[in-house]
């Protein structure tokens, strides 16, 4: 069987090397021009690089032919006006026959051909044609969604869960490559992952990832994934999708619906995604002290259930005045809470003799609600690739938050916050060829975000911070070099009283160097700046129980980061390959300093604590195993060594080495029926800073789903199936005179099996839409997983 797709295939490439040296000797007065989109039947995703050629109605002879682009596309010559047969194939679809009559146009659209998959049984499973996994560009890798993954997936965030290097936790929070500041695009437009969540897996095309950003992005994001859809439709099209627990101990579910309507100059849109988590927690946390009176020792166990909920209502319209010009208005309003209730232990010994026990009853009150709101234009130039856009959007959030904690031996203790925040945006992004093989990007940006809390009129926070970049891209032969600069200033000011001003150059390069068609090498440098927020400059006392307070630290000093690193890929048939070796240098590190203060107090304070350098290599991509698997496997091995400064040095911190990794993978495969199952596995081993040791224990989603033709879509999913506990976060502290231990704990009493159904609907011509660049900011202390 693998013969004969092979000699199709070398068939296929023979007959278009033919079809193109006849098409050079044909001459006539005037030729025509046929056109077209090649597509998948069932996925209606364009299907890259598949064989065009054209014969004679009479005796099939081949006169000329093409392939088709990276969008599905191709034109192909016709000599003259009359009767012929289109052929069109690729491997692993079944090749299709279109008789064609060619009139007096010199340009002939015969439209969309799609091509059905070709399946071939092996014993129980299915092993499904597909279209090249990824490509390798310049600054980017894109990965091509297939079937396969369609068949695993139902939202959008299902489709991220597929890619070498990107993890999903329990609560949908995205990482890649273990970092959490990424940039999330739909189109090339910023959004965050309850948009990604809203979408139908089905309108997803490909996914670019840039693991090293350049000066266009923000300095403290470390990756960009850019989800790219498919053409829309004209009429109504939509999904639903619904999830059902089969026990009400855990509940993790994360509904979504999606409803549009199009025409030829308006796109008009509504979606909702709902997020549902109700669990047990344990967190237990261990300090010893060592005081004047001796050996202390204070326990906390708390035994609570997190319930978390969100609705968020997404809105929008875009309007096509014409092909060079298109506006867009998003908008979503989003109440959501976040609440801990339970009993909290404290004990206390002295030298082992029991010193002090207190029972606590912890009930939260947590109300929030956001409001978000985007104006967005886009003008094409008349030149190829020039191109300007303007985004001006508007945040607010309004919350109230009580944390009431009653002791049975002491005082009540309530915590109320307040807080409303506001946070005005501006971006403009330009690009443009400027001579051959050269390209100009430049860009500002402006924001402007307050903070007050409505019970305290003396607080108040604000931050107005404007950045702007320069790039250019040059290519010359299999090289292409791109150099930019970033220029960031942002300026905080609390109460009206302290002020903080921070200004940064940052600049950055690429080399790219294509060695063969399928191999590709490249070195990148970026200098970054990650600045202290409001929240870590705030110098309150925060107080966390009877024994430990937090604190901020008005005097924090921003941290710059050096990175370097070489990236290696090749494509080996359908299976891609990547492996990095990197470097990072940073200094001024923001890190926390824990220490028993004058009161016997365990104490946590932000400080600048010195230097930290790590090397490594990474490994990642999809890769096809035997006929019927795909995986895409990630791996990083790095060793990190910590410098303290002297202020570190006066709480007896020492240099700090250490190695850890971080690894996962996802799997798919199908079986008759359409019938599929996928797997989501990631583990990272403890990372350690100069005080701190932090693990995790490893995290698994299985999947089953079963499709049908009509769009629907029902399974089955478990996360962390066979354990009773799942340890999501723990943190060991040690000093010269104590030790801290704390865990976060997710009891689970049952198999947690959760039941979804899908589906999907659409009707009418495909339209382009736009999506919105959407920025808001999250960066508010969050509690819990």
């Amino acid at each position: 069987m693998k013969s004969l797709l092979k000699q199709k295939n070398v068939t296929g490439i023979s007959l278009v090397i033919i079809a193109l040296f006849l098409g050079f000797n044909i001459a006539h007065a005037q030729q025509r021009t046929i056109q077209g989109l090649v597509t998948d039947l069932q996925s209606e995703s364009p299907i890259s690089y598949a064989s065009v050629t054209l014969h004679t109605k009479t005796d099939s002879t081949i006169i000329t032919g093409t392939v088709s682009n990276d969008l599905g596309r191709f034109e192909i010559s016709s000599p003259s006006k009359g009767d012929y047969l289109l052929c069109v194939s690729f491997v692993g679809y079944r090749t299709q026959m279109k008789t064609i009559s060619v009139a007096n146009s010199l340009t002939y659209d015969i439209g969309k051909i799609s091509l059905s998959q070709e399946s071939i049984n092996i014993q129980e499973a299915v092993v499904i044609g597909e279209r090249i996994k990824a490509k390798s560009t310049n600054e980017k890798t894109t990965f091509f969604v297939n079937k396969k993954m369609y068949d695993v997936s139902n939202t959008g965030v299902d489709i991220l869960k597929q890619l070498p290097g990107v993890h999903v936790d329990l609560m949908q929070n995205i990482t890649l490559e273990g970092s959490g500041d990424i940039i999330i695009l739909v189109n090339g437009k910023e959004c965050d992952v309850d948009f990604v969540q809203q979408i139908n897996a089905s309108q997803i095309d490909k996914i670019e990832v840039v693991r090293s950003p350049g000066s266009k992005y923000d300095s403290n994001i470390t990756g960009v994934l850019n989800i790219i859809l498919k053409e829309r439709n004209f009429g109504v099209s939509g999904h639903v999708n619904a999830q059902f627990p089969t026990t009400d101990n855990e509940l993790f579910l994360n509904p979504s619906y999606s409803l549009r309507y199009g025409n030829k100059r308006f796109n008009i849109y509504t979606s909702y995604n709902g997020e549902f988590n109700y669990f047990n927690i344990t967190e237990l946390n261990t300090r010893e002290l060592t005081t004047e009176s001796g050996l202390k020792t204070l326990t906390t166990d708390a035994i609570m259930r997190q319930k978390t909920w969100k609705h968020r209502f997404h809105y929008g319209v875009d309007f096509f005045m014409n092909t060079n010009n298109q506006f867009s208005f998003y908008g979503f309003y989003n109440p959501y809470s976040q609440e801990f209730d339970g009993d909290i232990l404290m004990q206390s010994t002295l030298d082992g003799q029991d010193s002090g026990f207190n029972k606590v009853k912890r009930e939260d009150t947590d109300k929030n609600h956001q409001a978000y709101s985007s104006l967005y234009y886009k003008h094409l130039f008349g030149s190829k690739g020039a191109e300007l856009t303007i985004d001006i959007n508007y945040y607010n959030l309004k919350a109230d938050n009580t944390v009431y904690l009653d002791y049975s031996h002491d005082k009540d203790v309530v915590n109320r916050q307040k807080p409303i925040q506001h946070l005005t945006n501006l971006k403009i992004d330009f690009t443009t060829p400027l001579i051959n093989n050269l390209r100009l990007d430049a860009g500002i940006k402006s924001y402007l975000k307050t903070i007050k809390q409505r019970h305290l009129p003396l607080f108040y926070n604000k931050q107005n911070a404007n950045s702007g970049y320069l790039a250019f891209s040059y290519n010359y032969a299999r090289f292409n070099i791109t150099s930019g600069l970033r220029v960031e200033n942002s300026v905080i000011k609390q109460n009206e009283v302290s002020s903080h001003n921070y200004f940064a150059f940052l600049p950055s390069a690429r080399i790219n160097l294509q060695i063969t068609k399928k191999q590709k090498l490249q070195f990148y440098y970026r200098r970054t700046i990650k600045q202290p927020n409001v929240y870590q400059l705030n110098p309150a006392v925060s107080v966390i129980d009877l024994y430990s307070i937090n604190r901020g630290n008005s005097s924090l000093k921003p941290s710059y980061k050096h990175i370097l690193s070489l990236d290696y890929t090749i494509f080996l048939g359908n299976n891609y390959l990547s492996t990095q070796l990197f470097y990072t240098n940073a200094t001024n590190v923001i890190q926390n300093l824990s220490f028993v203060n004058n009161n016997d107090l365990f104490e946590t304070r932000i400080e600048n604590l010195g230097r930290q350098s790590k090397y490594g290599i990474k490994w990642s991509g999809a890769i096809k195993l035997g006929n019927n698997i795909g995986i895409a496997p990630y791996f990083e091995l790095v060793k990190s060594y910590n410098s303290p400064n002297n202020l570190a040095k006066q709480y007896q911190i020492a240099d700090k080495e250490s190695w850890h990794y971080e690894s996962g993978f996802s799997a798919s495969v199908g079986f008759k029926h359409q019938i599929s199952a996928s797997v989501n596995f990631q583990y990272n081993s403890p990372t350690y800073d100069l005080q701190n040791r932090r693990y995790s224990d490893c995290l698994y989603f299985v999947y089953f789903d079963k499709s049908f033709k009509n769009g629907m879509k029902i399974g089955l999913s478990t996360a962390i199936p066979f354990v009773k506990k799942f340890t999501s976060f723990g943190m060991e502290t040690k000093g010269h005179n104590f030790y801290s231990n704390t865990q976060f704990d997710i009891n689970i009493s049952t198999l947690p099996i959760g039941l979804h159904f899908h589906y999907k609907f659409n009707k009418g011509k495909k339209v382009k839409t736009i999506n919105r660049d959407k920025s808001t900011d999250e960066n508010i202390t969050k509690k819990g997983f």
